[in-house]
């Protein structure tokens, strides 16, 4: 779906385009053609206004010729004036008056052609100045038109181009909230979901505890009587069972270490003791300092389980160097298995 809506917004764009090329290329082609039309009409106004132009100088040229032969005919009259009889005053005023008719004539003929040439001169500028205007007023129309006509495709753009980059954001927000939305929502279910068993187990718990205390600590005189009657009871009905439960503590107690070694230790010092009471007693004060081996070294004493002293330090440190299985009496070569320091 969103492959699809992608490829009709590109098909929007390139059409966006293709539309905004095509009114360009009507506004050239239309300002093309309204420039050969101008030219056109100026060129085909072109003969008519020479003509005009041709009209107006002739009829300036007939009027001026006009005053010209006014000009003469008033030197004329005067000439005569001065050079012709008395007698001849009303033959000279009929030539004058005749003369300044057709003087008069020739000048409202050449007015009249100057004035009919200013007229067709006049509305050929205003013919021209009106095309003039009107092609400005196509060009700043056509001009206008191009602009906002580019203003909208513009405007089309930005908003395609908006909608296709703000639509997956969008698109990814809603799915990105849809998800936090669902997973808040799966979160409050779980929370729920567990703390409902959380709760029942701190609710035993309390309730556990309160029987505790209640029964160990506010009635634990009772419980020690009860407990007590239980055991009486079991033993009386059941009397091999106190056999049974001493011989699991004794075996528990005989598989301790520490126990072993406090019974070893006592062994120790038992036979330490008796040999000590017995060398004492046998034998006599001179005798308790002899060492069997070397008599003149340095005095410890060694106590070996055959009832024998070594008294020198060198003779100790040889004997326990070698191995437990190794160590004899040097005089009667019992094995010695333990041995015990005694220093005096």
């Amino acid at each position: 779906m969103d492959v699809l809506l992608a490829l009709l917004r590109g098909l929007r764009l390139l059409l966006d385009l293709l539309l905004l090329v095509l009114d360009l290329n009507f506004f050239l082609v239309s300002s093309l053609v309204s420039a050969l039309l101008w030219l056109l009409a100026a060129a085909s106004s072109l003969p008519a206004a020479a003509a005009a132009a041709a009209v107006a100088c002739w009829d300036a040229l007939v009027l001026v010729r006009g005053c010209c032969g006014a000009m003469e005919g008033v030197r004329a009259a005067g000439h005569l004036l001065s050079h012709l009889p008395s007698h001849l005053p009303s033959h000279l005023a009929s030539q004058l008056s005749h003369v300044a008719l057709r003087g008069r004539e020739l000048a409202q003929r050449g007015l009249g052609a100057a004035l009919g040439c200013g007229q067709a001169l006049g509305r050929q500028l205003c013919e021209a100045l009106a095309i003039a205007t009107s092609l400005l007023m196509y060009l700043v129309n056509s001009l206008v038109n191009v602009c906002l006509i580019g203003a909208q495709n513009l405007f089309t753009l930005l908003a395609a181009l908006w909608d296709s980059l703000a639509g997956p954001v969008l698109r990814a927000a809603e799915v990105l909230a849809a998800f936090l939305a669902h997973v808040s929502s799966g979160a409050i279910a779980v929370s729920i979901l567990l703390w409902s068993p959380c709760q029942m187990c701190f609710e035993l718990l309390c309730a556990a505890a309160e029987l505790f205390v209640s029964v160990f600590f506010v009635n634990v005189y009772g419980l020690g009587l009860l407990l007590l009657i239980v055991a009486v009871s079991a033993l009386a009905f059941n009397p091999g069972l106190l056999w049974t439960l001493t011989g699991y503590l004794l075996g528990y107690l005989h598989t301790l270490p520490s126990l072993r070694r406090l019974q070893r230790d006592a062994w120790r010092l038992y036979q330490v003791a008796v040999l000590t009471l017995g060398v004492a007693v046998t034998s006599q004060p001179w005798r308790r300092l002899v060492d069997w081996i070397q008599q003149d070294q340095t005095k410890t004493v060694l106590l070996l389980p055959c009832r024998h002293l070594c008294l020198c330090q060198e003779c100790t440190e040889v004997l326990l160097q070698q191995d437990i299985y190794q160590r004899n009496c040097p005089l009667c070569r019992q094995v010695i298995l333990q041995t015990l320091n005694v220093y005096l």
